[in-house]
């Protein structure tokens, strides 16, 4: 099983006023995602989004995109930069389906 990066809800953050209310919690929606006697190399990306204490909004960093629920290019290049300090390569790139 391979699941090198932990992505725990379509909303990094808490919402705003007039927005959706947030999803469960991270913690609820991502339980422990390595079975026992396995191991992986996970980043951390809510950490990196959310900062260690969970508190920052990662749209005011710039990681979320202008629809203000995908990830932006700053975040895509963040995920890209944790996945890389993990030890793990680029995809090739797929073959075109003839």
């Amino acid at each position: 099983m391979t699941r090198p990066r932990r992505i725990c809800a379509p909303r990094a953050a808490e919402p705003r006023s007039g927005e959706r209310p947030a999803f469960q919690s991270a913690a609820a929606l991502c339980p422990g995602a390595i079975p026992l006697g396995l191991s992986s190399k996970v980043a951390l990306v809510f950490e990196a989004f959310n900062g260690p204490s969970h508190d920052e909004d990662p749209r005011d960093k710039g990681y979320i995109g202008r629809d203000g629920i995908h990830t932006g290019p700053l975040g895509r290049q963040l995920i890209a930069d944790l996945l890389h300090e993990l030890g793990y390569e680029p995809s090739p790139p797929a073959s075109p389906t003839p």
